[in-house]
């Protein structure tokens, strides 16, 4: 805590930088780098004889392409990093499949919307690019992120002025809380499956990637047989030109948005008499669902890591320790329902193509947790993978990103 009267005081090495607004008065003549919400900023510019207030979402803009590049490489160099049996942290994740479960790790996906970390880079990245040009030593930071404080005091003097009260355990706990609600539901679906559904057994041509029945559901007014929000009309062309096709569809009714609670035998009604959509969760054994639901033994690995020095190392950066931002959310990930939700998916669709023979599938996710699963089954197999992107990208996007060289590229490490 800062003991003098203002926050921060007149010197040219100090600034003050706000997550929130202080409880206590700024020094009107120490420069404030704002993370604040635009009303807020508003207030603090209105109500307060501040002389200078740098907006740090146009210093944002400026790092972001250092941040996302950043982002890019912490994550490919976790999967790269060797471990004391020489294997790389991803091989050693190989397991049974043909596929690594490092791949399935949400931190591969490198989801920004649902994740912070990305977000919390181009903070750092901000606070080190403004405070480097203008010589400041010395960083009052109010309100912010735990995981932000722990980067920043490795390269600058901080003090911490109303920091967000963080519980790092209760985060990994929710993240075992949410894998046991997965297991819960999946063996509630599995059962359901088992008494109002049959598993269509019959060839397609192509299989199309869907969720019954939020991105295909059966048409209400009877004009054509399924919906499909992704794909449109392609299907309907490609029967009329005389391919047989069906659907790999997951079961997850309570997925669908907007709509009222419905039992499952009102939500399976329509596949009585409808053979062309296969739901790969029938074509798993309750046995396959606890098994790999409950097998903790890739925790091993991340424990292996982390406890390796030149593990920790790989995450410096111009004098600063990005590992704070990746420790949790490494951990966190081998506890929760991500890897063991596409593994249940990779066998039941290995399933699907054993029964089904396509010469094609065709998703429109492009590397979601789903199509990886998909690509991981196909393998080796005489089926094709197709991707239709469905939604827009730009230079700045970091969801589902992947390393050119370290990750897309051919791998020694296979």
């Amino acid at each position: 805590m800062i003991k003098h009267r203002n926050i921060g005081m007149s010197n040219r090495n100090s600034c003050v930088i706000l997550w929130d607004l202080p409880s206590s008065p700024l020094d009107p003549n120490i420069t404030v780098l704002s993370f604040l919400p635009p009303h807020l900023e508003h207030r603090l510019l209105t109500n307060s004889a501040i002389k200078e207030v740098v907006t740090m979402a146009k210093v944002m803009d400026q790092v972001k392409s250092d941040a996302r590049k950043l982002y890019i490489e912490f994550v490919a160099d976790i999967g790269l990093f060797k471990l004391p049996n020489g294997k790389t942290f991803r091989k050693a994740l190989r397991g049974k499949g043909k596929t690594s479960l490092w791949w399935y790790h949400p931190i591969t996906f490198r989801n920004s919307e649902n994740e912070p970390t990305y977000a919390n880079i181009l903070s750092i990245l901000a606070v080190s690019n403004k405070a480097n040009k203008c010589g400041f030593k010395y960083l009052h930071l109010v309100g912010p992120p735990a995981d932000i404080i722990n980067v920043l005091k490795s390269c600058f003097k901080i003090s911490v002025i109303q920091p967000i009260r963080y519980f790092s355990w209760l985060d990994l706990v929710r993240g075992l809380l949410g894998r046991f609600r997965f297991l819960y539901m999946l063996v509630k679906n599995k059962l359901a499956l088992s008494s109002y559904y049959k598993p269509a057994h019959q060839n397609m041509d192509i299989a199309f990637q869907g969720f019954w029945d939020w991105s295909v559901y059966a048409d209400s007014n009877k004009k054509k047989p399924l919906n499909d929000n992704y794909f449109g009309d392609l299907p309907h062309e490609l029967t009329r030109c005389g391919k047989k096709i069906g659907y790999w569809c997951w079961y997850d009714p309570k997925n669908k948005p907007g709509i009222r609670k419905r039992s499952h035998q009102e939500v399976l009604k329509p596949l009585r008499n409808q053979n062309s959509v296969l739901l790969l969760p029938a074509l798993l054994k309750l046995k396959d669902i606890i098994t790999i639901g409950l097998d903790f033994r890739t925790l091993f690995t991340v424990f292996s890591a982390i406890r390796q020095k030149p593990f920790k190392q790989i995450f410096w950066w111009q004098k600063l320790n990005f590992y704070p931002l990746f420790k949790r959310p490494l951990i966190r990930g081998f506890l929760s329902s991500g890897i063991p939700e596409c593994r249940l998916f990779e066998i039941a669709a290995i399933r699907a193509q054993a029964i089904t023979q396509p010469t094609l599938t065709v998703r429109f996710q492009e590397h979601n947790p789903p199509s990886r699963a998909i690509y991981a089954a196909v393998q080796s197999t005489h089926t094709n993978s197709w991707a239709i992107q469905h939604a827009s990208y730009n230079s700045g996007k970091t969801y589902l990103a992947i390393h050119p060289n370290k990750e897309f590229a051919p791998q020694s490490d296979g």
